[in-house]
């Protein structure tokens, strides 16, 4: 009897750090732009498991529909590991050797339930960005212009917008919005028909990433820094 509360307790410790590294590189993967080998590798080159210093991020995690999805495949996943191999193997040195283990799963877990998601988040992006494209044909008036560079295109975007603002009506993609689903979101959510300037920043980490947002918001004028 002491035995097995001595490995509960030590399942329920390992779960909540599990759960901790899960969440920093649930973060650090967001900001790898959900790309699997991307975030593979940073995670290679940086130690998440036996630190608990806080990682110097530009954004914190923001928990959106995608996020929230990741979250529930790797709830369900989890939920299968541990019925699958823990519960069968309730002898308790065996069980306490395999839970480190479960610290390397949680660090892998958002690759994981990313590529579980992939056909859903695939389908859904798709749908997103035609609907972005509609509504930008649908202004043909809009003065679109494009902002990319290697640094300065958040703060050029902020000027820009300050004077334009003076004569027009002006919008432009909020803070360091600038990947192809951050502009489509920007169009979808923000974009009125009584916008005469719609400023877009535009980032690249992959070739073909500026051709991409190109066509859709269809820029008329461009700016690189």
């Amino acid at each position: 009897m002491t035995e097995k509360i001595i490995v509960y307790a030590v399942i329920v410790l390992f779960t909540l750090w599990t759960a901790f590294v899960f969440r920093k590189s649930l973060h650090m993967f967001q900001l790898n732009s959900y790309r699997n080998f991307d975030h593979f590798r940073w995670l290679w080159k940086n130690d998440i498991l036996f630190t608990f210093k806080k990682t110097k991020t530009k954004k914190p995690l923001v928990y959106t529909n995608r996020v929230k999805r990741m979250c529930v495949t790797s709830i369900l996943v989890s939920f299968v590991v541990y019925f699958l191999f823990i519960n069968n193997i309730f002898f308790v040195y065996r069980t306490l050797l395999i839970l480190p283990a479960g610290l390397f799963f949680g660090e892998l877990l958002p690759i994981l339930a990313n590529i579980i998601n992939t056909p859903i988040e695939r389908l859904n992006n798709r749908r997103y960005i035609n609907h972005a494209k509609q509504i930008i044909n649908a202004r043909p008036d809009l003065i679109t212009i494009g902002i990319t560079g290697s640094y300065g295109k958040t703060s050029t975007k902020y000027y820009l917008h300050k004077l334009l603002s003076v004569k027009f009506n002006t919008l432009m993609t909020p803070e360091s919005y600038n990947t192809t689903l951050g502009v489509v979101k920007t169009v979808r959510g923000e974009l009125r028909p009584t916008h005469e300037v719609f400023i877009c920043e535009m980032g690249m980490k992959w070739k073909g990433d500026i051709k991409e947002i190109c066509d859709i918001v269809k820029p008329r004028h461009a700016m690189i820094t």
